[in-house]
C-alpha cells in the first residue's frame, strides 16, 4: 500500500502507518495536512467526540489521523488501520465521488462487510445511499459499523477535483440526536470545503 503524505507528518505517524503495511511517499503540503490536523483537533474539542481523517486504498479506508477526547475514545479505529468503505462514514463520503468503475473493481468484487443490521448489504442499497450522499454533501454511519455509534463525514478534494480523503466526527448515538447531527454536518461541510480549498480545489 503506497500513501502520499505531507512532509510535515510526524515520525510517530509514519511508523504507525508503516506498521500496517503502508509505504510512505512524502510530498510538500500534500493533503493540506497542517490545516486538516488543526481543524480536526478543533472539532474534537468543540464536540468532545472523536474526529478521523482518512484516505482510501483499493476499496478500503485507511485512517491517517485520529483525535479522541478523554471522556470518549473509539477503540476500533487506529492510525494506519484499515476499515470497510461501505459501513463507515469516511468510506461512503469518498465512495460517493470515486466513480462506478472504482466501485465495481474494489467493492462489488467481494462480499459486503455487514457489521450490524443497518449495514449496507446489497448493490442497490449502496448506489441509493451514495446518490443521497452526493445530494446532501455529507455521509452518515448510522450504527452501521458498530451498534450504538454514529458518524458524520464529508469528502476532501484535491486541486484536480479527485476525492483524496474524508473527515468525520463519531460518537455515541445517544449523544447525536437530529439537532446535533444537523449542527455537526454543517461544520463538516464547512471544514471539508476549507481543507479542499487549501489543496487548490475549486468548484
Amino acid at each position: 500500500m503506497i500513501l502520499t503524505m505531507p512532509d510535515t507528518m510526524s515520525v510517530e505517524r509514519r511508523k504507525l502507518l508503516a506498521a500496517y503495511g503502508a509505504e510512505i511517499i512524502l510530498t510538500e503540503g500534500s493533503l493540506g495536512m497542517d490545516g486538516a490536523v488543526k481543524k480536526a483537533e478543533e472539532l474534537s474539542k468543540k464536540y468532545g467526540l472523536t474526529v478521523h481523517l482518512a484516505t482510501h486504498y483499493e476499496g478500503e479506508v485507511v485512517y491517517i489521523e485520529k483525535y479522541d477526547e478523554p471522556e470518549f475514545i473509539i477503540i476500533y479505529s487506529q492510525v494506519g488501520k484499515r476499515a470497510p468503505m461501505t459501513c463507515t462514514g469516511v468510506g461512503k463520503a469518498m465512495l460517493a465521488h470515486l466513480g462506478e468503475d472504482y466501485i465495481r473493481k474494489y467493492i462489488l468484487t467481494k462480499p459486503f462487510a455487514v457489521k450490524t443490521e443497518k449495514s449496507i448489504s446489497s448493490e442497490e442499497m449502496l448506489f441509493e445511499r451514495l446518490e443521497s450522499i452526493r445530494k446532501c454533501g455529507f455521509a452518515m454511519d448510522d450504527e452501521e459499523i458498530a451498534q450504538g455509534l454514529k458518524c458524520v463525514a464529508a469528502p476532501i478534494f484535491d486541486k484536480k477535483g479527485n476525492v483524496t480523503a474524508a473527515i468525520s466526527i463519531s460518537g455515541m448515538a445517544s449523544r447525536m440526536d437530529n439537532n446535533t447531527v444537523k449542527e455537526i454536518s454543517q461544520d463538516m461541510l464547512k471544514v471539508s470545503e476549507e481543507i479542499s480549498g487549501r489543496l487548490g480545489y475549486r468548484k
